[in-house]
């Protein structure tokens, strides 16, 4: 039982016409022999019926035709308790079409009917949807939910971004990649083997590959706090497993980065201040080597302020060289690192991706050059023109 639970689906109602065969028949083929049974069903109705004998309060947000199908389709809603809310609207009942073989295996084909009208409802708290109901339905569930699971079938893109995405294997290749910062993507077993292994079709392969399949992961969640604490020190001392718990690990990983960080950002203070050094000793030469250039230029006319620009100029013109030179450096070391990551199918990430965050990266440059070229724009500014000229001559 789940007290005091409840929740809105909001989701398709069907009636369903079940044929079961020995097997399921091959393009073009006919099969005899078989039978059929008319159940009431839809994937938003199967999950509400499905909560409510759970225990839970259940609403059903739906939409049926004005026909007979309806009722049949609604009945054993009613009887497992379920508060419904199903528009009538001018188009058939929803009908789902099943072939059943003997060994489990199905396909399904769906006439929508009343179910592609619905909308136009009112919801909160927890909401359930499927996607046997227009993309508009599910947006207007998503504006109004709290909390919002979705079960992507039949399966076709995403238009939200929910709490919970419940898929299999195929409705996992069409989804795609779901935010997972605070969220959960439940797929079933098979589903992890093909995303994994991929869509492998030569029977010795599979075999191959499914005789070395295990599972190395499980993730769990502690009953209590005692738990937290026990289970895993019980795991790793008196089984050959080992187990972690995310929050200390992601902790300590956090704490080796900023470690990492600190270390990087330190070898950057002392990399800037060499090249500040470096860039002093230039101008500084350069200076003394120019130093009859700048006294003709003097005596022409420029006047002592423009000399130390040109100085502060040429100081900035090397930081910004320098600066792009280094960006572009580091970003080729990241695609030698990119490169060698995907060798290693590890993760992927871009190269020449560039942030507009690394602009200021050029503020410490600039002061830098600026702080270097002072004492060599003072000087070509102060220099004695006649002292200068008298030792050249």
């Amino acid at each position: 039982m789940l007290p005091d639970a409840s929740l809105t689906v909001v989701g398709s109602i069907n009636l369903d016409l079940v044929t079961r065969v020995e097997r399921l028949p091959r393009p073009g083929e006919t099969l005899s022999g078989a039978t059929l049974e008319r159940v009431p069903g839809g994937k938003g109705a199967n999950q509400a019926v499905a909560a409510a004998r759970l225990g839970a309060k259940v609403r059903l947000v739906g939409a049926v035709g004005r026909d007979p199908i309806a009722e049949e389709a609604l009945a054993w809603l009613r009887a497992a308790g379920v508060q419904l809310d199903a528009r009538e609207v001018d188009a058939p009942t929803g009908v789902a079409i099943i072939l059943v073989a003997e060994d489990g295996e199905n396909v399904i084909v769906v006439v929508p009917g009343a179910n592609a009208h619905v909308g136009g409802f009112a919801v909160d708290g927890n909401v359930l949807c499927q996607l046997e109901i227009p993309d508009d339905a599910v947006k207007e569930a998503r504006a109004q939910a709290k909390w919002l699971c979705v079960n992507a079938a039949p399966a076709r893109p995403l238009v939200v971004e929910a709490e919970l995405v419940v898929v299999n294997r195929y409705e996992a290749e069409v989804v795609g990649p779901q935010p997972l910062l605070d969220r959960l993507v439940l797929v079933n077993t098979e589903s992890v083997w093909f995303v994994h292994e991929g869509n492998v079709t030569d029977p010795e392969e599979l075999k191959v590959i499914e005789d070395e399949r295990q599972v190395t992961v499980l993730l769990v969640q502690y009953a209590s706090p005692l738990a937290a604490v026990s289970l895993p020190r019980k795991i790793n001392t008196e089984t050959n497993m080992q187990a972690a718990s995310p929050a200390f690990e992601s902790a300590r990983l956090f704490r080796m980065i900023g470690v990492g960080a600190d270390v990087i950002r330190a070898f950057g203070g002392v990399v800037l201040a060499t090249a500040a050094l470096s860039l002093f000793i230039a101008l500084y030469h350069a200076l003394n080597e120019r130093a009859y250039d700048i006294a003709v230029l003097r005596t022409l006319g420029a006047h002592p302020a423009t000399i130390a620009v040109m100085v502060m100029l040429e100081a900035l013109m090397l930081a910004i060289l320098g600066s792009a030179l280094g960006l572009l450096l580091a970003h080729g070391l990241v695609a030698l690192l990119v490169w060698w990551m995907a060798q290693q199918e590890s993760l992927r990430i871009s190269a020449w991706a560039f942030s507009p965050g690394e602009l200021w990266l050029l503020v410490p440059a600039f002061l830098a050059a600026a702080l270097a070229a002072l004492l060599p724009s003072w000087r070509a500014a102060r220099a004695n023109i006649s002292a200068t000229l008298a030792r050249r001559t």
